[in-house]
C-alpha cells in the first residue's frame, strides 16, 4: 500500500500523542483532610489534577486514538498497489496453416513468457490463450488482427509492469500481412522482438475433384477445361447437400462446395462477380443473399456471392453465382478463374513465401519499449474501509464513557 498525502499520517501519530498526553492527566478527588472550621468547605465536589505515570481509562485511550489514525490514514489517501514489475511481455503466437508444427511455436513462445505475461494466438483472428491450448490451424494468418489484440490486452498490464515487450513468434508468411499491417504496427509505441520459426511447405500437394450434378451440367465443362486436380480435396456438389457431404468436409483438410444448379432467381440482374483479383462479367441473376462465414467473391455492389466457413477440419464455400447452360459463358476464361479461386483450400491459396526484409525491420522497429502509463490511483476502496474503522472506534468509545469502563 502506498499513500498519496502521507502528511497526514504525520499529523495523525501527533494526535495521537496529544491523546496519550491527556490521559496522563488523571483527574481525582483531593484527599480528605480535617478543616477547623467548616466554612471553609465548598458546596460542590472538588477536584484536582495531577501527572500520572499509568494512563488512566486505557480502553477508551486506545478506541480514540485508533480512530485518530484511522481518520488520518483515510485522508493520506491510501491505494493498494504492489510493485510493477520492469518489463511484461505481450507474445503473439503464430497459429495458422504458415506454421509447420505447433511444436515449434510452444517452444519458441516458453522462452519469452513468464508469469503475468499476455499469450495471444492468432489465425485469421486472435485471442488470448495458453501454452498448452495452442494448436496450429488451417486457416490463413492475420498479423494485423493480432497486434489489434495486442493494444486491447496491452492496457491490462498497466499497473503491474512499467514497460511491455511485444513478441512476434511467426514465420512471417507473406500471406500474413495486409495492407492495414504496417500502419496498425506503428501505433505500437517501441520495438518489437521477431522470434521466426519454421515455414510450412510452400506448394501443396494437388488433389482430386468430386463433381456431382447432372451430366450435361455447365460447370462439369468447365471443370473439365480447367483440370480435374485442385491444391486441396474438394466436392463440388450442385444438387441438395446432405449429412455426408458435411461429415466428409469435416473428416479433413477437404472443401465442400455447394454451387446448386437451379434456383430461382431473386432481385435485380448483376453484371458482375469478382474474386480476389478476378473479375467475371456476364448477364447473372443474383439467386440468394448469402449471410454470414467469410466472403470470399462478391457482386459489383458488394454483396456476397460466395462465403466459407469452417466445419471441423475442413470448410464448406456456398456459392450462389448462376452458369447459364446455354452459350459459351462457361468455357470462357473468366468462369475458369472463378472456378479455381472456389477449388482453393480452405482460407484461400496460400502465399507462404517470407515478408520482405524492408517489411520485417518495420515490424521490429527500434528505440526504447513500449511505456506503460502509471495506473490511475483509486483511494475509494481503502478509504471507505478506514472511515468505517474510524466510526467503529467512535461508537465503541461512546458506549465505554457511558458505561463508565475504566
Amino acid at each position: 500500500m502506498t499513500w498519496l498525502a502521507p502528511g497526514w499520517l504525520m499529523l495523525g501519530a501527533a494526535a495521537v500523542m496529544a491523546v496519550v498526553a491527556l490521559h496522563l492527566l488523571a483527574r481525582r478527588r483531593p484527599r480528605e483532610v480535617p478543616l477547623p472550621t467548616a466554612r471553609f468547605v465548598p458546596e460542590y465536589a472538588t477536584e484536582s489534577s495531577a501527572i500520572t505515570a499509568r494512563p488512566s481509562d486505557i480502553m477508551l485511550m486506545a478506541l480514540r486514538s485508533l480512530a485518530v489514525l484511522a481518520i488520518a490514514a483515510a485522508l493520506a489517501a491510501p491505494v493498494l498497489r504492489g510493485n510493477p514489475r520492469p518489463i511484461a511481455r505481450v507474445v503473439l503466437a503464430d497459429v495458422s496453416r504458415a506454421v509447420r508444427s505447433a511444436g515449434d511455436v510452444r517452444y519458441s513462445a516458453s522462452a519469452y513468457l513468464a508469469s503475468g505475461d499476455v499469450l495471444i494466438a492468432f489465425d485469421s483472428s486472435a485471442r488470448v490463450d495458453s501454452l498448452g491450448g495452442l494448436t496450429v490451424a488451417r486457416l490463413s494468418g492475420s498479423l494485423s488482427a493480432a497486434l489489434v489484440a495486442a493494444m486491447r490486452e496491452t492496457d491490462k498490464l498497466r499497473g503491474r509492469a512499467d514497460s511491455v515487450e511485444l513478441v512476434i513468434v511467426s514465420p512471417l508468411a507473406r500471406e500474413e500481412i495486409d495492407a492495414a499491417t504496417l500502419a496498425i504496427r506503428a501505433r505500437w509505441p517501441g520495438r518489437a522482438r521477431i522470434a521466426r520459426i519454421a515455414s510450412a511447405a510452400v506448394v501443396p500437394a494437388l488433389a482430386a475433384v468430386e463433381f456431382r450434378g447432372a451430366p450435361d451440367d455447365p460447370l462439369r465443362a468447365t471443370l473439365a477445361l480447367r483440370g480435374r486436380s485442385a491444391p486441396a480435396l474438394v466436392r463440388i456438389v450442385r444438387d441438395a447437400l446432405t449429412s455426408a457431404d458435411t461429415v466428409w468436409s469435416s473428416a479433413g483438410p477437404r472443401v465442400l462446395v455447394h454451387w446448386p444448379a437451379a434456383a430461382s432467381a431473386a432481385g435485380d440482374a448483376h453484371g458482375a462477380v469478382v474474386a480476389g483479383d478476378d473479375v467475371f462479367v456476364a448477364d447473372f441473376a443474383r439467386v440468394e443473399r448469402l449471410t454470414g462465414g467469410r466472403v470470399i467473391a462478391r457482386w459489383e455492389d458488394g454483396s456476397a456471392a460466395a462465403t466459407e466457413r469452417a466445419i471441423g477440419a475442413g470448410c464448406m464455400r456456398r456459392v450462389r453465382v448462376p452458369i447459364a447452360a446455354r452459350g459459351d459463358v462457361a468455357l470462357g476464361e473468366s468462369a475458369r478463374r472463378l472456378l479455381g479461386a472456389m477449388l482453393a483450400p480452405c482460407g484461400g491459396t496460400p502465399e507462404l513465401s517470407p515478408a520482405s526484409d524492408s517489411v520485417v525491420g518495420a515490424l521490429r522497429g527500434n528505440g526504447a519499449l513500449f511505456p506503460l502509463a502509471p495506473q490511475e490511483a483509486d483511494t475509494r476502496l481503502p478509504t471507505l474501509w478506514l472511515i468505517a474503522v474510524a466510526l467503529v472506534c467512535l461508537a465503541l468509545e461512546m458506549l465505554a464513557r457511558r458505561s463508565g469502563m475504566p
